[in-house]
């Protein structure tokens, strides 16, 4: 399975940062959701390892972004979540033109 496969399954069940219920905010919570716990274990530790590649070493966005780009969305949850849809979509964007 194609790395970007991966993640436009995973955004299905990411929240767009108005939905409540039963969608995630965490884009690897939601590749767990995408596939189920104990389903496709190499295929979301590898996208896993990716994510965190991409992150360089920080272990949320939030943080990335903080440490990185000096942006903090403490106290904007919605403008977080609009961030990590974008940033979601970018990876989706960057694996297919890569296909992985």
């Amino acid at each position: 399975m194609k790395l970007y496969e991966i993640l436009e399954e995973a955004k299905k069940h990411l929240c767009d940062g108005s939905s409540k219920g039963v969608k995630t905010s965490f884009v690897c919570y939601a590749v767990e959701r995408a596939f189920g716990l104990f389903v496709y274990l190499k295929e979301k530790a590898r996208v896993r390892k990716w994510i965190r590649k991409q992150l360089r070493g920080h272990p949320t966005l939030e943080d990335w972004l903080r440490a990185e780009h000096n942006i903090n969305w403490v106290g904007k949850p919605k403008k977080l979540q609009e961030t990590r849809l974008r940033w979601l979509e970018d990876m989706i964007q960057r694996c297919k033109k890569e296909d992985i």
